[in-house]
């Protein structure tokens, strides 16, 4: 399956703590954490707004248990540096350990 890029207006980059969970469980966690942080301040800035829908456009999209398979830091346990980001076309993209990983879409 071709991966539906979505197109962001500025570069983001969150990374995510997979030492003792896996990339999903992560992903899940940070968006309802920003999500709250969002709910509760009505002054929400630009890269907040944009880090939900990158968190959101991750959740919807992403084949977790593919992703998993194939690279065994993103089911957790790891002290890999990991992070999801936009690169500098706006696509949605992984990281890990300076390696770009094309996610694989569900």
């Amino acid at each position: 399956m071709s991966w539906p890029y979505w197109w962001f207006k500025i570069m983001v980059e969150i990374p995510l703590d997979l030492s003792s969970h896996c990339i999903h469980t992560e992903i899940k966690r940070l968006y309802n954490r920003t999500l709250s942080e969002c709910l509760g301040n009505p002054d929400i800035d630009d890269f907040a707004e944009e880090r939900l829908e990158l968190l959101k456009h991750a959740l919807e999209l992403f084949d977790f248990p593919a992703l998993r398979a194939k690279y065994r830091e993103l089911a957790g346990g790891t002290d890999s540096a990991v992070a999801l980001l936009t690169d500098d076309a706006g696509r949605i993209i992984i990281k890990m350990d300076g390696t770009v990983i094309e996610p694989t879409c569900s």
